[in-house]
């Protein structure tokens, strides 16, 4: 008793002090920073018994378009795969309880109205050719990889799916250049999905378009040593419960 006590002391401190030393980064343009979310919505769970979940937020400041369709799948395995915003620090939170495996995907299309973002030329500086990433922050993933898919669609129902690997924390970046087949001056749905291997946790910070580097500013050591302390008790906490 006393041992749990301690490691659930010790998860407060840390996603604390996480609140107060993470900050989303700022893109061009925002898809979500997880700072709002429908009251009583997450956590999503799914499991053996509820295979697949899905939620659907409108009237969200914070994410393009205003809706945020959201997904959690299991895959295999004896327990939970638990999807949640957490809307104080402003996260997305992907955890794949012991022995389980399973996904996420969240979706972005102004429920079904269609984004209408011009990805080609969004400074209306009349450019021709098109350049950026889509930005993925990671606080915090698994160093084995999560293999993050993004998929952009556009009005005419051109789509192409590109995508990059998370592996602990830091920015992943992926050129609008490498999509094929989408007209990027008419976007009108963007996809992410998060496919971690079994046990596996994912943190996501921000999502968004970049038209400066696709990079953010590295987290400082300090930040770095939280997550990872952070990262210890989390993985303490599915096994010892």
């Amino acid at each position: 008793m006393g041992k749990h006590c301690c490691f659930r002391t010790l998860g407060l401190v840390v996603i604390g002090a996480m609140i107060l030393c993470v900050s989303s980064v700022q893109a061009d343009t925002t898809i979500d920073t997880f700072e709002d979310d429908v009251p009583a919505t997450w956590p999503v769970i799914a499991n053996s018994g509820t295979p697949f979940v899905a939620t659907s937020e409108p009237g969200l400041a914070g994410v393009v378009g205003g809706v945020r369709d959201g997904t959690v799948s299991h895959t295999s395995g004896p327990l939970n795969v638990t999807g949640a915003v957490l809307i104080g620090p402003g996260i997305y939170s992907l955890s794949l309880d012991a022995l389980t495996d399973g996904l996420s995907t969240l979706s972005y299309d102004a429920g079904g109205a269609g984004l209408n973002l011009d990805l080609l030329d969004p400074h209306g500086t009349g450019a021709t050719q098109v350049d950026g990433f889509v930005v993925i922050d990671v606080l915090t993933a698994d160093l084995g990889g999560v293999p993050i898919d993004v998929t952009l669609t556009d009005g005419g129902g051109g789509s192409d799916t590109q995508g990059g690997i998370a592996a602990g924390g830091g920015m992943v970046s992926i050129p609008l250049a490498s999509y094929v087949g989408v007209d990027f001056s008419d976007i009108d749905s963007v996809e992410f999905q998060f496919d971690p291997a079994a046990e596996f946790d994912l943190t996501i910070d921000f999502l968004g378009f970049d038209w400066v580097n696709g990079h953010a500013p590295e987290p400082s050591s300090a930040v770095l040593g939280l997550l990872g302390l952070s990262a210890m008790f989390f993985y303490r906490r599915r096994r010892v419960r």
